[in-house]
């Protein structure tokens, strides 16, 4: 398991590495250089803000997707949100994801797998949005095969993912008993704990069954893509780049949809080449969109991943817990029992309505 732990990694750097390349190639630097020693940074602190107002509905969006597992108060889901996104800043192949599925689980007393099934079900959201974003955007401001490509692998994997979720959660008992024929291929001392995960998994799935946490959950993670846009228009602002709002949509699809293939630590790599991409075919200069990118970058992952240290002292973690996988026991998330199957849960306060 380590060894496949180790090749994965060496992927996501070689991936990363690729990017970089073809990131920096033909870039201007000097040019670059020249965007940001002009760049207005005071566009920076209000950027940031409407960054972090984006995080909030996203961990609204969790959750209302962890209802049906307990009733995740909003600051603590804040919180472990900020957690997994300062993981995935620092571990490779986005294990930070990971990260808040097992703290959930480990920390607040719930399954684990069923933990896992919201977070994995937020990523198909997250692609969701984002390539329809591309889809709706692309013809208008032109795509080249990079991009063309990217929409492609993009729209079939979460479009489809997406479906089959749904699918999963509409038809349980079916979903249920076509998983339950695949454990004909598991030993026999494993198909219990199989069953016990193919439980869980299908319990994380509960919220896609109400309409109106659908409804909720869609519009939070429409509005946190939206909220993250803004941010990108604004740190824009910061460079002068005279380009409209939906070139800072589409820019927000390129670049967090590059983000789904294994890379190294935060993205870096496939977040600058495509966010570069999108804006030199809407016109911006070689050099300010290399300026733009690597600015770009740094703004939405130093802010983050300095408040999900301060995050993981907030809850009472350690940082060998969060990045080594070390459990020290129950801590006080507020959580309330949910109503329907799930799991056991700890009451401590309000949460989205």
């Amino acid at each position: 398991m380590s060894f496949l732990r180790e090749r994965r990694a060496w992927l996501g750097v070689g991936i990363s590495v690729l990017f970089l390349g073809l990131f920096l190639w033909r870039a201007d630097l000097p040019a670059a250089g020249r965007s940001l020693t002009g760049a207005n940074y005071l566009w920076l602190p209000p950027a940031l803000a409407v960054l972090f107002i984006g995080v909030w509905f996203r961990s609204l969006r969790w959750a209302y997707l962890m209802r049906p597992l307990g009733r995740l108060s909003a600051q603590s889901a804040f919180l472990l949100v900020i957690v997994g996104a300062m993981a995935n800043n620092i571990l490779p192949v986005r294990a930070g994801d990971v990260v808040r599925a097992y703290l959930a689980g480990e920390r607040c007393r719930l399954t684990k797998a069923g933990a896992l099934t919201t977070v994995l079900a937020e990523r198909a959201f997250d692609g969701g949005v984002l390539v329809i974003f591309l889809l709706l955007l692309g013809p208008f401001l032109g795509v080249n095969d990079f991009l063309r490509g990217l929409m492609i692998v993009a729209a079939a994997i979460f479009l489809a993912a997406l479906v089959l979720l749904y699918a999963a959660a509409a038809w349980q008992d079916r979903a249920h008993r076509l998983l339950g024929r695949l454990l004909r291929f598991v030993p026999d001392r494993w198909r219990p704990r199989a069953w016990e995960l193919i439980g869980s998994f299908l319990s994380g799935l509960g919220a896609l069954r109400s309409p109106r946490l659908g409804v909720l959950i869609v519009a939070s993670t429409a509005l946190s893509w939206l909220l993250e846009a803004v941010c990108y228009y604004m740190v824009g602002i910061a460079f002068n780049l005279g380009v409209s709002f939906p070139v800072y949509l589409s820019v927000t699809a390129a670049a967090n949809l590059a983000l789904s293939a294994p890379s190294s630590q935060a993205g870096i790599g496939p977040f600058e080449f495509f966010a570069k991409e999108v804006l030199v075919l809407a016109g911006v200069s070689s050099g300010a969109a290399t300026a733009y990118a690597l600015a770009l970058h740094t703004v939405v992952i130093i802010p983050i991943t300095i408040a999900g240290f301060y995050s993981v002292w907030a809850l009472g973690l350690s940082l060998a817990e969060v990045l080594g996988g070390k459990s020290q026991g129950p801590m006080p998330v507020p959580m309330e029992r949910a109503a329907g199957p799930g799991g056991p849960g700890m009451m401590g306060g309000g949460g989205p309505q």
